[in-house]
């Protein structure tokens, strides 16, 4: 068997001439360095694909070529050079298991949802201190028409010694905090809704001859709900320190 060549000596013959007037034999292949230039894959497509024909009709040259020793010494170079035969399975790295892949994939399904989740949150929060902020400026003062004086002995010894009041909206009240225990006569008075943050800061409020801190409240402007009074006393610098409180319980 065998394909019609001539013999020309460069390269493009391979790509260029008539497989009618052209022969492929021992010679020609030896002479245009086919084997070389087919295992350093540089032969054109026309020429490897009549090369391996001439191979498939010729098995024998195989081994007059030496081929086989060609392919296992490029196999030993591979083997010195530590990189995997052509057919060997590839190495999976450990970020390309399934396992892997699935964990990454659920971590970040999990992420998505606690992020959806906290949007949600803190859209509601927004909501609520929006309706809340309308609700403080839409809420109604009621009227009073009579002050009902109130006399406390505030606690001494913390916040959880407050002394508990308890209000009603629409009823003019008047503090009369008892402050006998003390000889400063300058306060500051802080008053902070519990759970919610401050309301006021009353400076210098000066007790009177009876030594009581007075302080007059109309509850239906801070809306029901507990709150905590804090008393300062003030020295010659203006700085405050704590020394008594009480807890109002406004109710509507």
């Amino acid at each position: 068997m065998s394909a019609s060549y001539s013999s020309p000596p460069d390269s493009d013959s391979l790509t260029n001439s008539d497989p009618a007037d052209a022969k492929m034999d021992r010679d020609f292949i030896a002479r245009n360095h086919i084997v070389e230039r087919y295992l350093a894959g540089t032969l054109p497509p026309k020429g490897a694909s009549d090369f391996e024909r001439f191979i498939r009709a010729n098995p024998a040259l195989i081994d007059e070529l030496g081929l086989a020793d060609r392919i296992h010494c490029g196999l030993r170079l591979l083997e010195f050079s530590g990189k995997p035969e052509p057919w060997a399975e590839q190495r999976i790295r450990f970020w390309q298991r399934l396992p892997f892949v699935s964990a990454i994939a659920a971590v970040a399904a999990l992420l998505l949802a606690a992020l959806s989740l906290l949007g949600g949150k803190v859209s509601d929060q927004a909501n609520l201190i929006a309706k809340l902020r309308q609700e403080v400026i839409e809420r109604p003062i009621l009227p009073t028409s009579s002050v009902r004086p109130v006399i406390v002995f505030p606690g001494l010894a913390g916040a959880a010694s407050a002394a508990r009041v308890n209000l009603t909206s629409g009823e003019m009240t008047e503090l009369k905090i008892d402050v006998t225990q003390t000889r400063h006569s300058v306060f500051r008075v802080i008053l902070d809704r519990v759970g919610h943050g401050r309301v006021a800061i009353l400076d210098n409020m000066i007790k009177d001859s009876n030594s009581h801190v007075r302080l007059q409240l109309n509850p239906s402007a801070f809306g029901a709900g507990e709150y905590l009074l804090t008393l300062e006393r003030l020295n010659l610098r203006r700085e405050g320190t704590p020394s008594a409180w009480v807890r109002l319980n406004i109710s509507p």
